[in-house]
């Protein structure tokens, strides 16, 4: 997976994890009726739980692969930590959209570089001058246009 994450992509990733049931998710192993699945559990302001999804071991239907034990855990452990990581991994993208966005503003304006010569010389970066450019604007650090 080497394609680069778009704008809309992270909104939509963004949303995605909004919407998704808030706080603290956890993973952990549930013998009752049988010990062959891990729920992911998050807990509401009373403190009572609430079932996110269950990763079961084995096979639950005919033609279906088999899923260890250890991997149903690890299926649910990803999932319950991907409810903190995700929004971490998103604030870690923008703040670093925004040095990025910063350090572009700042070369224009000290003169490194024009927006023609960057046009002209970086038009093989798949049009990541325009991006840069756009997302500099969206922080309000946009570079100077010539006239």
């Amino acid at each position: 997976m080497s394609e680069k994450v778009t704008q809309d992509e992270l909104e939509a990733i963004r949303k995605r994890a909004e919407a998704a049931t808030g706080g603290d998710w956890y993973a952990g192993g549930f013998s009752l009726p049988t010990d062959d699945q891990y729920n992911v559990t998050a807990y509401d302001s009373g403190n009572n739980p609430q079932e996110i999804f269950t990763a079961w071991q084995g096979a639950r239907y005919p033609d279906m692969a088999e899923t260890s034990q250890e991997q149903a855990r690890n299926n649910a452990i990803f999932c319950a930590t991907a409810r903190t990581d995700i929004p971490r991994l998103l604030a870690e993208v923008e703040r670093l959209q925004r040095s990025r966005a910063e350090i572009y503003a700042e070369a224009y304006a000290q003169g490194y570089f024009d927006q023609r010569m960057d046009s002209e010389n970086w038009a093989d970066n798949g049009g990541q001058d325009s991006q840069d450019t756009a997302l500099a604007n969206s922080f309000g650090i946009g570079a100077k246009e010539d006239d």
